[in-house]
This record gives C-alpha cells, sequence and structure tokens, in this order.
C-alpha cells in the first residue's frame, strides 16, 4: 500500500527568505538594465505604464507582457543574478495552491524598477561581479551595498500598499484575480516571516 506523500512546504522563514531572495534579484537586475540601457524617459514611461495598467515591460523589450510571460522572465532574471534553487520551486508549486502568491509577478515587477531608478539616481559603472553574491543588495553612490532581510521587507510592503490604493475594489485587467485582499495576506505572511528570521542570521 503505497503512502500518501506529504506537501513540501516551507517553514514562514525559508519561505520570507526565499522571496525576498527573489525581490532582490529583480532589483539588481533592473540595475544592470538601466547601466546597458540608459534611457530614464524610458523607465519612467515603463513605471506610469504598470502602475495605471499592471502592465509588465523591461527595458531592454519592445513589447509588454502578460503575467505568463513575465513568470519566465522572472524566473530567467533567478538564473542570471543568484540562481537560487528554490526559487523555481516557490513559483511552480506554491502558485498553483496558494492565491496570494501571485502578488510575487508584479512586486518582483515594482522591485525591477526600483534597481532602475536607483541606479539612475546614482549613475556610474555596475560591478556585475558583485552581484554573484549570497548577500542582498541595493544600489546607492558607491554602488552595490549589503542590506538586511527587514530593510527589503519594508520596501516589498510599500509596494503591497501601492498596489492596493491602485486596484481600489477592482482587478487590474490582466493580473487575472488579484485583489486587495490578496496583496494584504500576502503582504502579511511575508512579514511573519521574515521576523522569524534573527538579525545575526541575516545573511543567508
Amino acid at each position: 500500500m503505497s503512502k500518501t506523500k506529504k506537501k513540501n512546504i516551507m517553514r514562514p522563514q525559508d519561505f520570507a527568505k526565499t522571496i525576498i531572495r527573489l525581490f532582490d534579484d529583480c532589483y539588481c537586475y533592473g540595475v544592470m538594465e538601466a547601466e546597458e540601457v540608459r534611457d530614464e524617459p524610458l523607465l519612467k514611461e515603463i513605471t506610469e505604464l504598470s502602475k495605471e495598467h499592471g502592465i509588465y515591460r523591461m527595458l531592454t523589450s519592445d513589447h509588454d507582457m502578460d503575467n505568463r510571460e513575465w513568470l519566465i522572465n522572472i524566473l530567467l532574471i533567478n538564473k542570471r543574478v543568484s540562481g537560487f534553487d528554490k526559487i523555481f520551486f516557490l513559483l511552480t508549486e506554491y502558485l498553483k495552491v496558494y492565491s496570494s502568491m501571485r502578488c510575487i509577478i508584479p512586486i518582483c515587477h515594482d522591485f525591477y524598477l526600483q534597481g532602475a531608478s536607483d541606479y539612475y539616481k546614482n549613475p556610474h559603472v555596475v560591478d556585475k561581479e558583485s552581484l554573484k553574491r549570497p548577500m542582498l543588495m541595493q544600489w546607492d553612490d558607491t554602488g552595490l551595498v549589503h542590506v538586511k532581510y527587514s530593510e527589503l521587507l519594508l520596501m516589498a510592503q510599500t509596494f503591497c500598499f501601492s498596489r492596493e490604493r491602485v486596484l481600489g475594489n477592482e482587478e487590474y485587467n490582466n493580473y487575472e484575480s488579484i485583489k486587495n485582499y490578496h496583496l494584504n495576506a500576502f503582504s502579511q505572511e511575508l512579514w511573519a516571516g521574515v521576523t522569524k528570521i534573527s538579525e545575526d542570521r541575516d545573511i543567508p
């Protein structure tokens, strides 16, 4: 008689670490593409389109993307930046089961745009080798610097709040069922997970 396999569910802190790592990958990739393209007006155009209509677009692409195409690009970004192996499981398994996890898709885009925006505030050469790192990074006037999970958590929370305000009580046209309560649940789950990560273990 075969035994029923249990679902491989991450602990809250591992779940939070994995998501924050993914957000950081998207942020760093935004920095990289901003240096490559060097087109701040284009970034502003994409940012406005994304905020108002839930459109996904990258600085190096010439077309808008739907959820599925942007999700594939998220996986590619993860592979190119950190290669953190838990990401694929998270995006292919959790998205099937937990509706609030769909919020990862637009929030990744927000982090990507924020990385590009931060680069344009302090444009200088990106040391791409520094991206191959175990630490979480953000861009400032000195380049990429190490940050804690709690700092990226706060950024993610502000993105969720912004999305909630734009969304109101309606769905984005191409979000396929993301609503305010999904964003609220996702932000709370992420907060609960990060608060379980002790400060002395901020570097995974």
